[in-house]
């Protein structure tokens, strides 16, 4: 994905989300890119946030049925994020009208 048509998507999606800071869609948008379980200690560092927020930015993902969380089976204490079918949905009608924005 291009540098232009992501900073677009991430406008996009703060269009299809309600009360979203900037940091809420780039997370999402994160998870959803990644298709798999992300750890929130790297989504935190790749966004270049503190653990402390990314507990409260996957609180309102969770909360708005974008994501869910993961505990890994192993270490109960190392918590990943994934996309719900309604977070990958929200990011896909986000990327496509992003697309049409910057075509």
């Amino acid at each position: 994905m291009s540098h232009e048509l992501t900073i677009a998507t991430i406008r996009e999606i703060g269009e299809l989300m309600q009360h979203s800071s900037p940091h809420d869609r780039i997370v999402l948008l994160l998870v959803v890119e990644a298709g798999e379980p992300v750890q929130m200690g790297h989504a935190a560092k790749r966004v270049g946030i503190t653990t402390g927020a990314i507990t409260q930015i996957a609180d309102r993902l969770v909360e708005q049925g974008y994501v869910k969380r993961v505990r890994e089976i192993t270490d109960r204490r190392s918590v990943h994020l994934e996309a719900t079918p309604l977070g990958t949905k929200l990011v896909e009608r986000a990327e496509a009208q992003a697309a049409q924005v910057t075509a």
